[in-house]
């Protein structure tokens, strides 16, 4: 992905690999405070123009199918609109939303804990709430 004002700034995933990572919206398990509130919300960031308006500001990889699309008929119409900036700017915003292939295959998942390993964190984590 190339930055908006500086086409020398771009993102790439080195030869070696790169780890894949991911934003996540998520309701601690048990929890019940707002929840209906906190379900929209989550709703709303995963609908496809909420998905779309963030990938276009962020350039961060989606799993929100469509995005991709729609961010290209946006750069249609600013390109019709005259707007040659705007859409020079979603069109390698565009590119970069969706991994192609070759892009995930150069990639690895975080790390995912064993039941053992997650007990122990958590206990770790415990005891700093407990001396906090």
């Amino acid at each position: 992905m190339a930055l908006y004002d500086n086409a020398n700034v771009r993102f790439v995933i080195p030869a070696e690999g790169g780890m894949r990572w991911n934003d996540n919206l998520a309701i601690p398990k048990g929890s019940t405070a707002k929840l209906d509130e906190t379900l929209k919300l989550i709703d709303y960031y995963y609908s496809l123009d909420a998905a779309t308006l963030l990938s276009e500001y962020i350039g961060y990889f989606t799993g929100v199918a469509g995005v991709q699309e729609r961010i290209e008929a946006d750069v249609q119409a600013a390109r019709d609109s005259g707007d040659e900036e705007t859409a020079a700017q979603l069109e390698a915003t565009a590119a970069s939303v969706v991994p192609t292939p070759d892009q995930i295959d150069n990639t690895y998942p975080d790390k995912q804990l064993s039941q053992e390993e997650d007990d122990e964190w958590s206990a770790l984590f415990e005891e700093v709430l407990r001396t906090a």
